[in-house]
């Protein structure tokens, strides 16, 4: 009878958790620890680009030019679904024209696309690798910011397309 009185005290002894296992005590909610909550980064502000085509200095107007063409093509790689739907002749590769109408606020109102200049014509490509680059280069487009001025203005900029 004493070693059955021996054993007893081992097998009443709480069990410590393994480590990665989750306990609680019985009736009491889980909290599950989460990590450090990502830091809040305030939306930067948009960049307000210059009316190039309206500079007269030429080179002033090129400067002008190469800025807003650089904040464009950040904003504008190269369509993915060009690439899976593109066929045989591969995905389209060349210059779409748009045309633009920027409001007296600097906005875009609209965007048209009156020609492209591409290695093959539009119809070698298939009609849905065409509207996937025409679609990238409408929203990026729509997103840039011109510097206020007394009256809307409509310019043309091709955009080149190279996968």
């Amino acid at each position: 009878m004493l070693p059955i009185l021996a054993l007893l005290p081992l097998s009443a002894r709480a069990q410590t958790p393994r480590p990665g296992s989750l306990h609680t005590a019985p009736g009491k909610p889980l909290h599950v620890q989460r990590g450090k909550p990502e830091p809040y980064i305030p939306a930067r502000p948009p960049v307000v680009l210059p009316r190039f085509w309206l500079t007269k200095d030429s080179a002033q107007q090129v400067g002008e030019m190469r800025r807003v063409y650089s904040q464009l093509m950040r904003k504008l790689p190269y369509p993915e679904d060009a690439y899976r739907q593109a066929n045989s002749n591969g995905p389209p590769s060349g210059i779409i024209s748009f045309r633009l109408v920027v409001a007296a606020d600097g906005s875009i109102h609209s965007i048209t696309i009156p020609e492209s200049q591409l290695t093959l014509t539009e119809a070698a490509y298939p009609p849905e690798t065409m509207q996937a680059l025409e679609n990238a280069g409408k929203s990026a487009l729509g997103k840039l910011l011109f510097a206020p001025s007394g009256k809307p203005d409509t310019v043309q900029i091709g955009v080149n397309f190279v996968p």
